[in-house]
């Protein structure tokens, strides 16, 4: 759901100011990630003429902070939450937990 968004968002121009992904894991992997989804087809024909083209422009529009949503403010860095908070108009959460087994106390 989370790349569906971002797409649609990055298609719509709504990526004026840098968009701020909180991730699990090192941002520049997930980033890498992101960047060969085959969500961002579209994306790719429309923005560039090559992969790094394509990848030159995302990176000017998306930020990713690692993030843990367990952790005490977030997990973040100290000048993190200012830094991600900064110009922010909207938030959108649509992170979960991936353990597919975890006590239901736990999941909610």
């Amino acid at each position: 759901l989370g790349k569906i968004l971002l797409e649609r968002l990055l298609w719509e121009g709504l990526g004026a100011r840098p968009l701020r992904l909180l991730a699990r894991g090192e941002p520049s992997e997930r980033l890498s990630q992101l960047l060969v989804s085959p969500v961002f087809d579209r994306l790719r024909k429309r923005c560039a003429a090559s992969n790094d083209d394509f990848r030159a422009w995302f990176l000017e529009r998306v930020t990713c902070f690692c993030c843990d949503l367990e952790a005490e403010d977030l997990g973040l860095q100290s000048d993190g939450p200012q830094e991600m908070l900064r110009s922010v108009d909207i938030i959108m959460h649509s992170a979960a937990r991936v353990s597919w087994d975890e006590r239901l106390d736990l999941a909610l």
